[in-house]
């Protein structure tokens, strides 16, 4: 369904915005000697789904101006 594709953006993006969140403010960016790892994977996860928001924003259906 590629005019779903911002429904599925916008769901990674709030989902790795949160555990971006959680990892700066309570775990720590270092896990269990990863090297920070995970933290680093989550925000390229997070970066790479706001590149597709952006790129799909003209299906967002609520937000287009009439």
């Amino acid at each position: 369904m590629p005019r779903k594709i911002w429904l599925g953006a916008g769901l990674a993006s709030v989902l790795m915005s949160g555990e971006v969140f959680i990892k700066i403010t309570m775990l720590g960016i270092e896990v269990n000697s990863d090297y920070g790892l995970l933290f680093y994977t989550a925000v390229l996860k997070l970066m790479l789904s706001l590149i597709i928001l952006c790129n799909h924003k003209k299906d967002i259906t609520f937000l287009s101006i009439q």
